[in-house]
């Protein structure tokens, strides 16, 4: 049975083009050296390891490549980057080892849960209050397994709850003067196939009235067209020309765009940016350009395992700030280390940077617990009154950091068819390495985009 239900969302990487360089394999016990080429971040080996392999093949200096973790992923496994071997291990295609393992260092938050499960070996940037609230509006869509599936893996006790306070931060976030933060959501319904009966009359008004969606019916040909104007004014034009793959059995599609537009509450200068060292995750050093900043009575965190420095936005109404973190291991839970945090006089050195990362996020998910969603079992009726499920979930993010602050913007989109003064003491914290940054509305606890730099380019 055919599966026409599908979700998008969105997120970038930086480009930088690499040479062939040796890196270490590891896999069943046994240690390989693979002649691999970093490309835009992401890693690619000689077609010739994999010839039989359905991934897509790049042309790179004159050969044929394919990226290794499209390559691994279709043999039904995964990778897995080891820092201290600055290589690779192949394990089994289910939850990474050391998540399962040590639920009690991941956080229960979705966001961390979510950025546990990204790739290791690449630079990403992802939206998770941009995938909640689109899963949550599509949970509204759903009965019975399926709804608990999707409930209990964003965290959601009670899902009318959640509606009314998905409302009321959609409205707190547009009344907000100094920090730009606009969350949107709409519903296309495809007036060819379906008629207004397919549709259920209670979803749209959940969709209308506690997600402030616009609901319209368009043809097949003009959902292109007008979803990617949608996106493209919803995100103030960081994200358009989206290519939807529409199919000729589409009935609904659910979309949510993420924008956020914060400057500095202590703003770098440009005139004291300097050209530095910048070792990437493969320890390739590469000379970078650095914001410079003195921050006085700034917060501030260091032990052994992480270091960690908060950079507060403009904001009249919300504490939201960027956390920057600095530490070879990505599945600690940073927020832990908030509490932590405490007044100090920091002179911080950080790269500017750019980040836009996409995904498909269905693996990410059914190793989290959503499943039903995905089989032909799935129970969609509290949307539509047709049989039908989800084929695929994708997510694009994009983040830009500079002297002014920092503009991101995401999108998810859900596709649904038939089954067819010179103080004492100052700290110097230099960036010079791979780190994570967050930005975290501390007001409303949420985490309204996240990522990882393993390369910089700029």
């Amino acid at each position: 049975m055919k599966k026409i239900f599908g979700v998008f969302l969105c997120s970038t990487l930086l480009l930088i083009p690499g040479a062939v360089s040796a890196t270490e394999v590891r896999y069943n016990g046994n240690i390989y050296n693979i002649d691999t080429v970093n490309d835009n971040g992401k890693l690619y080996i000689p077609l010739d390891f994999c010839k039989d392999t359905t991934a897509e093949v790049k042309s790179i200096n004159g050969n044929n490549y394919v990226s290794f973790r499209d390559a691994v992923e279709l043999s039904g496994k995964k990778i897995q980057w080891n820092s201290e071997t600055k290589g690779v291990e192949i394990i089994d295609a289910a939850v990474n080892d050391f998540v399962a393992d040590n639920e009690s260092v991941i956080s229960d938050s979705f966001a961390y849960k979510l950025n546990s499960l990204m790739p290791l070996d690449e630079n990403y940037n992802f939206s998770p209050i941009s995938i909640k609230i689109a899963l949550a509006m599509l949970a509204n869509g759903t009965e019975g397994e399926t709804r608990e599936e999707i409930l209990k893996v964003l965290g959601i006790e009670n899902l009318s709850e959640y509606n009314d306070y998905v409302k009321e931060l959609i409205l707190s976030y547009s009344q907000n003067e100094s920090a730009q933060i606009q969350i949107a959501d709409s519903m296309w319904i495809n007036s060819d196939i379906a008629d207004d009966g397919d549709i259920n009359s209670q979803f749209v008004n959940v969709v209308k009235n506690n997600y402030n969606g616009i609901v319209e019916r368009v043809s097949k040909d003009e959902i292109q067209y007008k979803v990617n104007e949608w996106i493209k004014k919803s995100t103030k034009e960081e994200i358009s020309n989206i290519p939807l793959n529409i199919s000729n059995e589409l009935y609904v599609q659910l979309i949510n765009a993420t924008y956020f537009k914060g400057e500095w509450k202590n703003k770098f200068s440009k005139y004291s940016n300097v050209k530095d060292i910048f070792t990437d995750i493969n320890g390739k050093e590469k000379t970078v350009e650095y914001m410079y900043g003195s921050f006085y009575d700034n917060e501030y965190y260091s032990d052994n395992n992480i270091t960690v420095i908060s950079l507060p936005y403009e904001s009249s109404d919300s504490d939201i700030r960027m956390y920057i973190a600095v530490t070879d291991n990505v599945d600690l839970d940073l927020e832990k280390y908030i509490d932590k945090m405490s007044d100090a006089n920091v002179d911080l050195y950080l790269p500017k940077f750019e980040s836009d990362y996409k995904t498909d996020l269905v693996g990410i998910l059914e190793s989290m617990g959503v499943k039903k969603v995905f089989t032909e079992d799935a129970d969609l009726s509290a949307m539509i009154n047709k049989p039908a499920d989800i084929t695929s979930i994708g997510h694009r993010s994009k983040v830009r950091v500079d002297e002014e602050g920092t503009v991101a913007a995401a999108y998810t989109s859900t596709i649904c068819g038939s089954l067819s003064v010179e103080p004492d003491d100052v700290i110097e914290f230099k960036v010079n390495k791979p780190f994570t940054f967050f930005i975290r509305d501390n007001t409303n606890n949420e985490v309204l985009f996240m990522g990882r730099c393993n390369y910089i380019n700029n």
